[in-house]
This record gives structure tokens, C-alpha cells and sequence, in this order.
């Protein structure tokens, strides 16, 4: 009789057991989709990060193009401006690079509302790429991006449980170095 008792206590904590497991992996299996609904995911600002190396290289091509359709000696004052301008209305006319720049606007940590009243050939002459961003340092053309930002917020899916809402910001700006060549222009960052 105590062998049997032995044999079914064993039993009984095999099937405990398994019955435990069981139960912790249903609560795992129920409970995932409400922790993936309150985690905030990342992939905004991965994708923004892309987007700036993407209107980055863009850049170096409109400046490229504008270099070379540009009217004058390099380094003149003529040739600078024929540059600047042939470039601002390049860049005005991509619809992919301004909805970049214009998209989560900041400038001076103010949010920038682009959709009313906004003249945004204006912003591009006058703030983005300003006559003085241009200069000449011995056979080096300075060209410069002044330097605005991008804010907004990251929300999770499920608002109701858990909600730690981040605020996304950063800055950026850039400044190339143009130099003529024996087959053209070279444009480097700086």
C-alpha cells in the first residue's frame, strides 16, 4: 500500500507541474498582445534617421547639378549666386526633400506650422540656406544648411493600460566644402 501511495503522489506532482506550465504559458500567450499594444516602438525614429541620409546624398546631387549649370568663374560673386539660386529652385521643385525638411518642422526649438501662411521660399532662401551660409576660403566654397530640427511624439497602440508617451527631437545641419576640379566639382562634407 505505501508503494501505490508513492506511485500516485509521484504522479500527482508530474501533473501539478505540467498543469503550471500550462498556466503560465496561456497568461504569457493572453498577456503578450496587451504588452505589445503599450510598448512604443522604435522604427519613427529609425525611419527618420534614414530619411536624413537619404536627403543628405540628395542634397550632394542638387548641388552638384547647380554647380555645374552655374554661369561664371567659380569663387566670383556671380558664380555663387547663380549657384545658390539654380540650387533653391531645384531644391523647391522636389516635392520628396522639401516634404522632408518641412514635415515636424522646428527652428529655434519652435514648432514651425507649415500648412497656412507659410511661405516656404522664403524659409528655403532666407533661413535654410542663407546668403551667408555661402563664403569663399581660399579655392573652397563653404555652402552651408543652417540647422532646424524635427519633433514629435511617440505613442503606443493601446493608450488605456500603460502609457509613457516619448517626445522625439533632434537637430541637424550641415556644411560642404566645394572645390573645383580638372573634371569638375568635388563636394565634401565638412
Amino acid at each position: 500500500m505505501r508503494d501505490k501511495r508513492g506511485v500516485f503522489f509521484s504522479l500527482y506532482l508530474v501533473l501539478l507541474t505540467l498543469l503550471m506550465c500550462g498556466l503560465v504559458i496561456g497568461f504569457q500567450v493572453i498577456h503578450q498582445g496587451d504588452i505589445t499594444a503599450s510598448l512604443i516602438s522604435p522604427l519613427a525614429v529609425l525611419d527618420a534617421g534614414d530619411s536624413l541620409t537619404i536627403f543628405e546624398m540628395r542634397e550632394v546631387d542638387l548641388i552638384k547639378k547647380s554647380l555645374t549649370e552655374a554661369n561664371g568663374e567659380f569663387g566670383t560673386d556671380a558664380f555663387n549666386e547663380d549657384f545658390r539660386d539654380k540650387f533653391i529652385d531645384r531644391f523647391s521643385a522636389d516635392s520628396d526633400m522639401t516634404g522632408f525638411v518641412l514635415t515636424d518642422l522646428i527652428w529655434q526649438g519652435k514648432n514651425i506650422k507649415t500648412k497656412s501662411g507659410f511661405d516656404s521660399n522664403t524659409f528655403y532662401e532666407n533661413i535654410l540656406y542663407p546668403e551667408s551660409g555661402m563664403e569663399m576660403d581660399s579655392d573652397k566654397l563653404i555652402f552651408s544648411r543652417e540647422m532646424i530640427g524635427k519633433s514629435f511624439s511617440l505613442r503606443a497602440l493601446d493608450v488605456a493600460a500603460i502609457n509613457f508617451p516619448i517626445d522625439f527631437k533632434f537637430e541637424f545641419e550641415r556644411k560642404y566644402l566645394i572645390t573645383k576640379t580638372t573634371s569638375g566639382f568635388d563636394v565634401e562634407v565638412d
